[in-house]
């Protein structure tokens, strides 16, 4: 059971808040029922609203309202992270970036209508080309309408300085079905370089990253629909990535329940160096 700390801001109101692709309203005190399969405690004596905003005690943030634009200092790296100890923590402080509501509901949308169309009629596939996809559908794509075109130059600025060596045209766009996972793999060093930017659209799921070699140094990265995560340098290269099954998905102890889930992807050259603000 995860426990959470309240912090009051100077407005006391009943909000609705989004956490793992659904909507609520909090009442402190109270449980609410998240997932059929998560209850969370809120901390404090007598029911009462809920501030604007509330932190978890291990990283884990819920915000109540939409953010349309991403300040250049923005790094939430700790945000949605668990970690196994401290080595895992001073890698990903340096080499992890994760965004949480990076784009709007709205821009979500644009995206779906846009991707919507090509996978419109094509079936999941069950074996991948290098077996490390199980329930999925893929394209690359290289031309977007102009609004979400905005959105794919707002990740390739986040995600690269202006000084990074070219990044790929083509950009990655994976379909998980409900059943689909990501298996551990490194991406190939012949397809791509040291960074990998991710938007999740439509549903929750665990990312779980762990050190090729020293199998006790991992983290669990909880990917919220509308959040960005940046892969770079030693967590790109030294660590396996994978999206959880829902038989094993878990993050911080609670079952997360994926149903389809889409990201879209950009990526640099195989041979580039990527510098980072």
């Amino acid at each position: 059971m995860t426990i959470y700390k309240c912090f009051w801001r100077s407005q006391k109101h009943l909000f609705t808040c989004q956490f793992l692709g659904q909507r609520r309203t909090c009442v402190g005190g109270g449980r609410s029922r998240l997932t059929a399969a998560t209850t969370f405690t809120l901390l404090g004596r007598e029911p009462r609203p809920c501030p604007s905003s509330f932190i978890p005690v291990r990283f884990l943030t819920i915000s109540s309202r939409p953010t349309h634009t991403v300040p250049s200092t923005m790094n939430i790296t700790n945000e949605c992270t668990e970690f196994s100890g401290k080595d895992a923590r001073d890698i990903f402080e340096k080499d992890f970036k994760l965004y949480n509501e990076f784009i709007s509901e709205i821009e979500s949308e644009t995206l779906m209508k846009e991707v919507q169309k090509y996978f419109k009629g094509l079936r999941y596939e069950v074996d991948h080309w290098d077996d490390a996809i199980h329930g999925y559908r893929e394209t690359e794509k290289s031309n977007w309408n102009e609004d979400n075109s905005r959105i794919i130059q707002k990740v390739r600025e986040t995600a690269f300085t202006k000084s990074a060596s070219s990044q790929l045209n083509l950009v990655h766009v994976l379909d998980l079905a409900e059943d689909g996972y990501i298996k551990p793999h490194v991406d190939s060093v012949k397809f791509c370089g040291n960074v990998i930017a991710g938007i999740s659209l439509l549903s929750p799921s665990v990312m779980r990253l762990v050190h090729v070699e020293q199998k006790n140094i991992w983290a669990n990265v909880l990917l919220r629909p509308l959040s960005l995560y940046v892969l770079q340098n030693r967590v790109r290269y030294e660590f396996t990535h994978e999206i959880l099954s829902n038989e094993t998905s878990s993050y911080l102890g609670n079952k997360v329940q994926k149903s389809r889930r889409i990201s879209v992807i950009c990526r640099n050259t195989a041979s580039g160096i990527a510098t980072y603000e």
